[in-house]
């Protein structure tokens, strides 16, 4: 008897299927975490994948002043035509400040010690991002001291 595996979060359907409550969820999360509503609100999305694609366009229909990072110049062109504001990931340290709301979707640290104090101090950062996040290791370490 053998057995077989399948990983089905590497089919299309699946991984878009997933990101649909990841987004919905990381919004929940926000709602409840701010004074602030979402609509009127600067909010950052940290990559362009599946989940930062569809979170873009939930709280770009919220009204929230939708800004997306992306390295790649065919995802800033796509974030442009959407209607959000395009970020390149080299703007990352001068831009970090001005946002309400940040959430990160890529699995590198992409929030280190050079961005991370760099944040607002009222700014709500959710990570979404895989093993190993993107900001939460830095955060450990700076709300420990």
């Amino acid at each position: 008897m053998s057995i077989r595996v399948f990983d089905l979060c590497n089919k299309i359907r699946c991984a878009f299927g997933n990101a649909v409550p990841t987004a919905e969820g990381a919004i929940e999360i926000a709602i409840s975490e701010t004074p602030i509503t979402i609509h009127g609100s600067k909010c950052l999305v940290m990559g362009y994948g599946k989940i930062g694609k569809i979170l873009s366009k939930d709280l770009f229909g919220m009204g929230a002043q939708t800004y997306a990072m992306a390295r790649k110049h065919a995802d800033l062109a796509m974030i442009e035509g959407h209607g959000y504001e395009p970020l390149p990931f080299t703007s990352l340290k001068d831009r970090v400040g001005d946002f309400d709301i940040i959430f990160n979707t890529v699995p590198a640290m992409v929030m280190d010690d050079e961005v991370l104090p760099r944040v607002r101090k009222d700014a709500l950062v959710i990570d979404l991002a895989s093993k190993p996040g993107g900001a939460g290791f830095y955060l450990d370490k700076v709300f420990a001291k």
